[in-house]
């Protein structure tokens, strides 16, 4: 999990350096693969810089089942990241790679304190 969420929070950051324009946000979004208790999970990180403030948070973990899992073990042995959407193979298609962008996003704005429509 931390190569993911360092990775995401470096990426926000180097956007904030490389756009001077003075933007009130930068957010970056990855999704990857992390490695916890009971098997792997694919997981989205977001981060945001909203003008001094910094947050990072994540989607629900999907955990990637055992056959899918030791596949993409001969993949990513031969350094080939296939061009599928992993999120939507793991999960039997009942939750997509923007879903999980989006989960991500709306949890690190939770996080900083924003409110949505319909919530007190």
């Amino acid at each position: 999990n931390d190569d993911i969420s360092n990775a995401t929070m470096n990426n926000a950051y180097a956007l904030r350096q490389k756009h001077t324009e003075n933007f009130d946000m930068y957010v970056a979004l990855e999704t990857g693969i992390s490695e916890r208790g009971r098997g792997k999970y694919i997981e989205t990180w977001c981060a945001i810089f909203f003008k001094e403030i910094a947050s990072v948070c994540y989607s629900a973990g999907i955990l990637i089942p055992d056959v899918l899992s030791k596949g993409l073990d001969i993949i990513s042995d031969h350094n080939v990241l296939p061009s599928i959407d992993l999120v939507g193979l793991a999960s039997s298609k009942q939750k997509n790679t923007e879903d999980s962008c989006i989960e991500a996003l709306k949890n690190t704005l939770l996080s900083m304190g924003w409110k949505f429509q319909g919530q007190h």
